[in-house]
């Protein structure tokens, strides 16, 4: 439907917005919030069916309280919380059982991928897989011990239980754990010389967020502020997140539950 192609494209001009200033404008949010649930009441009242529209507003609402409690916690960005909300308010189709199951799931492999490839990505533009190497030679025993046990485990009980497929859970789990191994200690890695970091207050920009507050971001105000009386302050980055959603959003209405696709 039409609704659905606006929403997409609404999100995805929110994630590429994030992808580039770190920022997202309120604006955007709100328009879909609004734009969502005007729409769907005008549909039901034209129609005698509301559900869609009770649908988009209890699921977008609680789908917003408990993205503003990840928010309050420091988890999220308040744009994370309040753009999964108004996808839910545009797209009441996700508020169906099937479907709502299928965003979820589909959000859970859509993030992974995309954290993964985020990261080599910026790993790659700062130039760290040098230090990532020599952080994996150390922590060689670890990286590499805790998948081959993990392995060995499964292999050891899938021949008591006379299982056919032995070797092959034994790959497929070695390959995992370490994979997940590696990735923790490339993570690390990122988040210590990338995510963290203290620069000259001069440096400062709109939106660079403090370590010590929320995933907010300075204002030119506040930057001015602390000229005067800092020299020095330390910001912290993360996953710029808001990308999930659109791309969650695609992928649902494309090929609905992916996983059950896979399988």
């Amino acid at each position: 439907m039409m609704i659905e192609l606006i929403a997409l494209a609404l999100a995805a001009l929110a994630g590429l917005w994030d992808l580039r200033t770190t920022e997202v404008p309120d604006d955007i949010p709100y328009l879909m919030t609004v734009l969502g649930l005007t729409y769907w009441f005008v549909i039901g009242t034209s129609t005698g069916n509301m559900q869609p529209f009770l649908t988009a507003l209890i699921v977008g609402s609680v789908a917003l309280v408990a993205g503003l409690a990840l928010y309050a916690k420091g988890k999220w960005g308040g744009a994370d919380a309040w753009m999964l909300a108004a996808i839910l308010y545009m797209v009441p189709l996700v508020g169906s059982e099937l479907t709502l199951i299928s965003y979820v799931m589909n959000f859970f492999i859509v993030s992974l991928v995309y954290l993964v490839a985020y990261t080599i990505v910026l790993g790659a533009r700062h130039h760290i897989f040098g230090r990532v190497a020599s952080e994996l030679r150390k922590q060689a025993l670890t990286v590499f011990a805790v998948p081959a046990v993990y392995g060995l485990l499964i292999l050891f009980f899938s021949v008591l239980m006379r299982t056919t497929i032995a070797v092959h859970l034994f790959v497929l789990s070695f390959a995992l754990f370490l994979f997940l191994a590696v990735f923790w200690v490339y993570s690390r890695v990122i988040e210590r010389t990338i995510f963290v970091r203290t620069i000259p207050v001069t440096k400062l920009k709109p939106g660079d967020v403090l370590k010590e507050t929320r995933w907010v971001g300075v204002t030119e105000a506040e930057i001015e502020a602390l000229k005067r009386t800092k020299r020095t302050v330390t910001i912290k980055d993360g996953v710029r997140f808001v990308p999930v959603f659109a791309i969650t959003l695609a992928v649902t209405l494309i090929y609905g539950n992916v996983l059950l696709m896979v399988l």
